[in-house]
């Protein structure tokens, strides 16, 4: 048997408690941006309403929608999935539905995708729903999901 002393037994006890903590705040971590992000679409909805109502109720022009809603009170951060990165990164994350530009919000169907997850990091990325990341970039229970603002303002969670 190998006496490992005080000091010894510490570090063991130590490395077997991180070993089995690490999962564990991993997972708080993923969840606690999933979350800083589902907050981020709900801004960005009552800022795309703002915007509308403002704007005869059509949307912002696409390739310049992350600058017309600065203007509607939205915070750097907000523009920002919390997933991809940093304020000071320059890497957004987020798309606005290319299809959706300068249309009236009146004219459209309760399920039409207007911000969501991108695999596009610039800043005013357009797309359609073929940049959704995958595998998605949060988690729903264990499955990875992607967040995406809806015409009605709801944000749902679509897996991929």
């Amino acid at each position: 048997m190998i006496a490992l002393g005080i000091g010894g037994a510490v570090v063991v006890g130590l490395m077997f408690l991180g070993a089995i903590l690490f999962p564990v705040f991993a997972q708080a971590r993923r969840s606690a941006l999933g979350n800083r992000c589902l907050s981020n679409m709900r801004r960005l909805n009552s800022a795309v309403t703002e915007y509308a109502a403002d704007n005869d109720g059509a949307f912002p022009v696409a390739n310049r929608w992350m600058d017309d809603l600065s203007l509607k009170s939205v915070r750097p951060r907000q523009l920002r999935c919390p997933a991809v990165g940093g304020v000071w990164n320059r890497r957004y994350g987020y798309a606005f539905n290319s299809e959706l530009s300068s249309k009236r919000a009146s004219a459209l169907e309760k399920d039409v995708p207007v911000i969501f997850d991108s695999t596009l990091v610039g800043r005013n990325a357009t797309s359609g729903l073929e940049t959704l990341p995958k595998p998605g970039r949060h988690f729903a229970g264990s499955r990875a999901v992607n967040h995406v603002l809806m015409t009605d303002g709801s944000v749902t969670s679509k897996p991929n």
